[in-house]
Order: C-alpha cells, then structure tokens, then sequence
C-alpha cells in the first residue's frame, strides 16, 4: 500500500550536503510570504510643490504697522489687480494700492452710503467693484482701476448680499442681487440702470423660499451658488443659459448630493467662498464648521471643526496651543464674549479665503490665522499666532506681480508679453501679503527673501 504524502520519508542522493541545500531553499519562500503581509501600509498624502506654493502665503506672527478707518471694519477685499479694498460700518469706503516689494499705498477715499454695509463683492478679474446697503436700497458700481464710481442703482425692494455672473467673453457684466425680505434673486446690467433682466418663468423666483444671504458664481463651470436663511444650498447657471438649473454636474437630483448639510445639523452659512479654480467650494456655518464641497458631485469633502469646545478640549494636551495661560484664557474669554447675542459687532460672521493655486483655505481662529492644506488635511502654518487681535475675516493679494504691473499699468500688446526684455522677464521673488481685521482692518506682509518684514494694515 503507497504512503501518503506527509509519511514518505525525503531522500536524497550523495551527502547530507543537498538536504540541507533543500531545507534552506524552503526557508527564504516562507519569508518572502510573511514579509508580504507585512508591506501593505497606509502612505500619507503629499502635495507636489508644496513649498513653492507656500512661498506665496505669508508666515509672519507679528505686524510692523497698521492703518485704521474711523469706525469698525466691515468688509475687506483683495482683488486680481492689486488694489484693496476696505468698508466700515459707517459707510465710507477705501482704496489702497499694493506695490510689490514696496508695501501699501492710499488711494481714494468715498462717502459711499449713509448706513453700514450689507455686502461687498467683486468679479472674476478685479475690475469691477459692487457695494450693497439694504438701508437705502442702493448699490453702487465702482470702477477698482480707475478707483471711481460709475454707476448707482436704485431698488423698490432692500438689497441683501450680490454677485457678478458674468464671463470674460461676457459683453454685459450681470450682478445677481438678492431680496432682503424675500427669497427673490434678480439679476442687472452692472453698468446700466436697475431694469431686471430676469427671463419670463425664471426658477430664480421661487429657487428659495427665504431670504438669500450669500451668492457667488464659478466662471469655469459657469455656476452660481446661493444659500438662504433657512440653509439650503441651490445652484443655478449664468445668463447665458437664462438662469437655469444646472444640466451639465454629475448629479441630476439633489438628494444625490451633500447639499442638505445644514438642514441636518440645523446651522445656515455665515460665509461662501468658491475656489479659484471653480471646482469647489468651502463655507463657513453657524455652527463654528469649514465644509468643503465639491461642485460637480455636490459631495461633501472635508469638515474643521472650529468649535471654542474643541479648543478647550485639546488644550491641556497641546500645552494651550503655545500660549502663556493668562492669554490663553484671555483668548477663550473674548470667543465667548463674540457669541453674545447683545454686542452686534463682536457677532460678525468670520470670513476666510482661498489661495490662488485652490490647494489651501485660509480662515482666521482663535490662535491666528490658519493655513489649512485640503489636500493633507493639515494645518500647514499658523500666521499671527503672537498677537494678541482676534482677526475676523482676512483676504490674500497676489504674490507675484503680471506683466502690466511691471509696466506701471500700460497697455500690453502681443508684442510686449513674448518680447525678450529682461526688465520684463526678471524674477520676481513673491511678496505674500494678507489683510484682516478686528476693530479696524490689518495687512500682513513678508517678504520672503529677509525675515521679519512684517506689515499689518
């Protein structure tokens, strides 16, 4: 009768030498095997040039100057074409002018409205300016390169927030202006008079059945998105497509997305801002979150929680996030003081911004402002962590200047942009520059070349 297997005895001719030649052959396969199962691991995310990209966003902790309006600080803006923009309660309005590798220059100042702010907004390139004040049912249209205003709308109905939903390709530069006591959006020629051009059945009229309180607009997928008090969240096309619901997302119906966030968590948004990309967009929700969402899935991304809880939580653990105690507690004091519903301007909603490359979101916090990587779900720095101001909202301004800034805004030509002139095409090192503000607005500035150049507007 054969043996099985495992009782046939192993034989091998000529000395013990092969045996042993054939248990060590085996030996190496079973390593081979285990180390197998050892090697899956989880790798960390990375960004590709991160260092590059991070050149262009301030680093500093303190400012070396500041520059004040004479009452609170509403609105800040940076725009594409170097100028920045200021608004206080009180209704004036300021211009002031970057200069790459100089700092800060005032430009113009206007008596723009007799009440407070209710919005300011500007298009795609930072040429044209639009200032909302839902007490005098206007809103004024400013020209930001020729620091001027140039045209003034009148409305039968008080103006809450608005947007330009125009294109570059766009002969007309549409502003989409929402009703401060209905959910109504109309939409006007910025540069004309206040005749609503809004198509005959538009879905815009009963998109939201509350009153709208941010919109903004991505010239790439030509989409706007708007958010009402109640906290729902639409998206709608441009004028070219007569205001439509959009056909072109990857999602059809909106249950298929992440659109009802707030409606869940019973928050509604304090902040929206669109990536320049115009593939994504992050807001900022009553209920002290960042979320991220995606455009053409809807889809939720990422959530930062920026609850004072959180903070409070993790504070013995991170040693009071580098703070002495006496400011640490100090820091925590004025976060509950900004939540009282009796003091109208420490209830400001914050107000953050994207970087130019759509890779970082920069928010202020309660321990400075935060440079947060979508990408790694980090926080990569940390600017303005030594002062002791509780920034608000913050804006970023470009870090290299174009071609018509090196010519001290002269006309281009096809000529002038391929021309081999080294005045032209010389390096520029970035000059990152941030602006905030607190009880009036500040500017942060590093040159990155020499540490501790440090501007605070």
């Amino acid at each position: 009768m054969a043996k099985s297997p495992e009782e046939v005895p192993v034989e091998t001719k000529g000395d013990e030498g092969r045996t042993d030649k054939a248990e060590k052959i085996e030996e190496p396969v079973k390593k081979k095997t285990k180390k197998a199962e050892v090697e899956p691991e989880t790798t960390e995310k990375t960004l590709k040039y991160e260092e590059t990209y991070l050149r262009s966003v301030p680093s500093a902790s303190q400012y070396e100057k500041s520059f004040m309006h004479r009452d609170t600080i509403s609105h800040v803006l940076a725009t594409q074409t170097d100028f920045i923009v200021t608004a206080s309660i009180d209704g004036h309005l300021k211009f002031w002018k970057k200069k790459h590798g100089e700092g800060i220059e005032f430009v113009k100042h206007f008596r723009c409205h007799l009440h407070a702010f209710s919005h300011i907004c500007c298009n795609f390139n930072g040429t044209l300016l639009a200032t909302v004040c839902q007490a005098d049912n206007s809103v004024k249209i400013f020209d930001v390169e020729n620091f001027d205003m140039i045209n003034m709308l009148k409305f039968d109905f008080s103006p809450k927030t608005a947007a330009f939903i125009h294109q570059a390709s766009d002969v007309v530069p549409y502003l989409a202006i929402s009703d401060a006591k209905s959910g109504r959006i109309v939409v006007v020629d910025a540069k004309s008079s206040a005749t609503i051009l809004n198509p005959e059945n538009s879905p815009l009229d009963k998109l939201h059945s509350a009153p709208v309180t941010h919109i903004d607009y991505s010239t790439t997928l030509d989409v706007a998105i708007s958010t009402d008090a109640r906290g729902f969240v639409e998206m709608w096309m441009g004028f070219r497509k007569d205001l439509q619901l959009p056909t072109h997302l990857k999602w059809k119906c909106k249950t298929d997305t992440d659109l009802y966030e707030f409606l869940k968590t019973k928050s509604t948004v304090t902040c929206l801002k669109i990536s320049p990309s115009g593939l994504q967009f992050a807001t900022m929700s009553s209920d002290k979150k960042v979320r991220i969402f995606d455009i053409l899935t809807g889809k939720l991304i990422k959530t930062i929680d920026e609850n004072l809880g959180k903070y409070t939580s993790e504070a013995k653990e991170n040693r009071n996030f580098g703070l002495q105690n006496m400011e640490w507690n100090r820091r925590v004091a004025c976060e509950k003081e900004m939540d009282k519903d009796d003091d109208e301007r420490a209830k400001q909603p914050v107000a953050f911004c994207w970087d130019y490359t759509s890779n970082y979101i920069l928010y202020p916090s309660i321990i400075g402002i935060k440079v947060y990587n979508i990408t790694t779900d980090k926080v990569v720095r940390t600017v303005g962590k030594e002062e002791t101001i509780r920034f608000l909202a913050v804006s970023l301004c470009k870090a290299v200047p174009d071609v018509r800034a090196r010519l001290q805004g002269a006309a281009t030509t096809i000529e002038t942009e391929a021309a081999e002139n080294p005045n032209l095409n010389k390096p520029n090192d970035p000059d990152p520059l941030f602006v905030g503000f607190f009880s009036y607005f500040y500017l942060k500035h590093e040159n990155c070349r020499s540490v501790g150049k440090n501007l605070l507007f």
